[in-house]
C-alpha cells in the first residue's frame, strides 16, 4: 500500500512539472517543436535568429525535445541541424514522452537515415538511454528492425549488451519471433547460450514464447539447448543428462521451465512442433521423459497448455499426439482439467469429451474442489457453462461444505453467480460453518452489491420451500443501503449471461 502511495505521489509530481514546463514554454518554442516535428529546417533557422532565447533541449508538453521529435519522424535533416547548434544527442526524453533517447528511438522504428546523422552527431551506440536500460541495439532487435541492427553493429554497438533485466538484444529480437534479425545477431557473435538475470529464461525461452517458430528454427540452428531450465540456481543441462543415456532423477526435472513448457504456457503452436520435432530426433526413446517433465509446481508441458487462458486447443492435441501423459497432478493437486477450468473452455470440452475425464473431479487438496467451483472463484464463465453442460453437478460441496456459488460470491464474481443461480444452485446451501453463499461475499461495494441480490435470491427459494412445505421462515433481508444498484441489474438480468450463450461449448 506504502509502494502504491508513493507511485501516486511520483506521478501527480511528474503530471505536475509536465505542466509547468508547458506552462513556460514561449510561443516561439510552441512554433520550434511544430518546425522540428514537420523538418523544416528554414523555419528553424528563421525561428532561431528572431528568438535567441530558444532552448533546443526544451522538451514540449508530452515531454520530447526537439531532435526527439526529430527521431520519431525521421527528419533527418531536422536532426542534423539541431545538433550542428548544439542540441544534446544523449537528451532522454521525459514522462510523459517516449522514455528513450533519439537514438534508441529512431532504432526502434527504423528511422535509418536519422540514426546515421545522430551518430555522425555522437550519439552513442551503446547509451542505455531507456528506464529498462535498453540500448538502441536492443530497441531495434525488440521491434524487429533488421536495417537499423545492421547499421548498429557496423558502427560496433555491444551485441550482448544488457537491458537491466540481464536480457540482451538477441533475447529481444527472439521474444518478438524475428528470426532474421537473431540471425544476424548471432552472425556477429550474440550469445546464444545467454539467460536474463531476472527469471533466469534463456534465449530459447524468450523465442519459445513467439508467435511464430521463426525465432526458434534459428536458435536451435545456433545450438540452443532445448532442456535448459529457467531460474537462477536450478538445473540446466538436463539435454546433457538424456544425451549421456541418463535418466535424469525426478528431482532433476523439478527446477523451472523448459523452452517446451513456456511455449505451451504461451500458446506458441508453431513453437511448440518445432521444439518438439527437435526433441525427438535428439533423444530418441528418452523423448517421453522430455515431453512429461515437470516444473517446480508439477506442472507438464500439458498442464501448461491447459491453464492457458485461449480459446484453442491446438497445443493440447499436439502434446497428446506426442504421447504426453495427462495422469499426473501439480503440487497443488490440480489436474489438467482444474488447470482448464479456470479460463480455457475449448480446453475444458476436450478433456471432457474426448479424453472423457470426470466433470465432477476432484482436485487433490484439502479442500477437494470441483472443476466448476475453481471456474466459479475465477470468474471463467464459458468454463463454467461447458462444465455444466457437460452435467457438473451445481451444488457439488468441497470438503469444508462450500458450494460453487460460495467460491463465486468470495470472489465477488457477479456474472458467474448469476449463472449458477440460472442453472438451478440452491441460494441456501450452508458452509461447514452453516453459511449462506450471501455470507460469504466480500466487504466492497460490488460484494455487497452481489451479497444483498443473492440475499434476495435466498429469499425466494424460501417462499418456495413455504409453499411446498410451510412453516418456514426466510433468513432477514440484507439492507440495500450504499448497495450499487448496476451490479444488482448485472445479477438479475437473464442478458448478461445470456451473451455468452453464443459459445456454443
Amino acid at each position: 500500500m506504502h509502494h502504491a502511495c508513493a507511485r501516486m505521489r511520483a506521478m501527480r509530481w511528474l503530471m505536475i512539472t509536465a505542466a509547468c514546463l508547458a506552462a513556460f514554454a514561449t510561443a516561439d518554442e510552441y512554433e520550434f517543436w511544430e518546425a522540428c516535428e514537420a523538418g523544416d529546417t528554414k523555419e528553424m533557422e528563421n525561428l532561431l535568429e528572431a528568438a535567441s532565447d530558444i532552448d533546443l533541449d526544451y522538451p514540449d508538453e508530452d515531454g520530447r525535445t526537439p531532435l526527439l521529435l526529430a527521431a520519431l519522424h525521421d527528419r533527418a535533416a531536422a536532426a542534423r541541424f539541431l545538433l550542428a547548434r548544439g542540441a544534446d544527442a544523449e537528451a532522454v526524453g521525459r514522462w510523459p514522452g517516449p522514455p528513450d533517447g533519439p537514438l534508441a528511438t529512431a532504432a526502434a522504428l527504423g528511422h535509418v537515415a536519422t540514426m546515421d546523422v545522430l551518430l555522425e552527431g555522437g550519439a552513442s551506440a551503446n547509451a542505455a538511454t531507456g528506464p529498462d536500460g535498453r540500448t538502441p541495439l536492443i530497441a531495434a532487435a525488440e521491434a524487429g528492425n533488421e536495417k537499423a541492427v545492421a547499421l548498429l553493429l557496423s558502427v560496433g554497438a555491444a551485441v550482448d549488451s544488457k537491458r537491466a533485466d540481464g536480457a540482451t538484444a538477441a533475447c529481444a529480437a527472439a521474444a518478438g519471433g524475428h528470426g532474421d534479425v537473431l540471425r544476424r545477431l548471432l552472425d556477429a557473435g550474440a550469445d546464444v547460450h545467454v539467460a536474463d538475470t531476472l527469471s533466469g529464461e534463456s534465449l530459447l525461452h524468450y523465442a519459445a514464447r513467439a508467435p511464430t517458430a521463426d525465432a526458434v528454427k534459428v536458435a536451435l540452428a545456433a545450438g540452443a539447448d532445448f532442456g535448459r531450465r529457467s531460474g537462477v540456481g536450478v538445473p540446466t543441462d538436463v539435454s546433457e543428462a538424456y544425451d549421456e543415456g541418463q535418466e535424469p532423477r525426478r528431482e532433476d526435472l523439478r527446477g523451472g521451465l523448459t523452452p517446451l513448457m513456456a511455449a505451451a504456457a504461451s500458446s506458441s503452436h508453431e513453437a511448440l512442433d518445432v521444439l518438439l520435432a527437435a526433441a525427438k530426433r535428439a533423444l530418441g526413446s528418452d523423448f517421453p521423459s522430455y515431453v512429461d517433465a515437470v516444473d517446480a509446481s508439477g506442472r507438464t508441458a500439458l498442464a501448461w497448455a491447459a491453464a492457458a487462458p485461449v480459446r484453442s486447443t491446438a497445443c493440447i492435441e499436439l502434446l497428446y499426439a506426442n504421447e504426453a501423459r495427462d495422469d499426473s497432478a501439480t503440487v497443488d493437486g490440480l489436474s489438467v482439467l482444474h488447470l482448464a477450468s479456470q479460463g480455457n473452455a475449448r480446453a475444458v470440452a476436450y478433456f471432457v469429451d474426448v479424453k472423457s475425464f470426470d466433470v465432477d473431479q476432484r482436485a487433490l487438496t484439502e479442500k477437494r474442489p470441483t472443476p466448476l467451483m475453481l471456474a466459479s472463484k475465477a470468474g471463467a464463465v464459458a468454463a463454467a457453462k461447458a462444465l455444466l453442460r457437460r452435467g457438473a453437478d451445481v451444488d457439488a460441496a468441497a470438503a469444508d461444505g462450500a458450494t460453487s456459488l460460495h467460491a463465486a460470491a468470495a470472489a465477488g464474481q457477479t456474472a458467474v453467480a448469476r449463472l449458477l443461480l440460472k442453472r438451478g444452485a440452491n441460494a441456501l446451501a450452508q458452509n461447514a460453518k452453516g453459511e449462506f453463499p450471501s455470507q460469504s461475499c466480500p466487504k466492497t461495494p460490488r460484494g455487497r452489491a452481489l451479497k444483498y441480490s443473492l440475499s434476495r435470491a435466498e429469499r425466494r427459494a424460501w417462499v418456495r420451500l413455504e409453499r411446498e412445505f410451510g412453516g418456514a421462515e426466510p433468513p432477514d433481508a440484507v439492507a440495500e443501503d450504499g448497495v450499487d444498484s448496476s451490479v444488482v441489474e448485472d445479477l438479475e438480468d437473464d442478458s448478461v449471461v445470456d451473451l455468452d450463450e453464443r459459445d456454443e461449448l
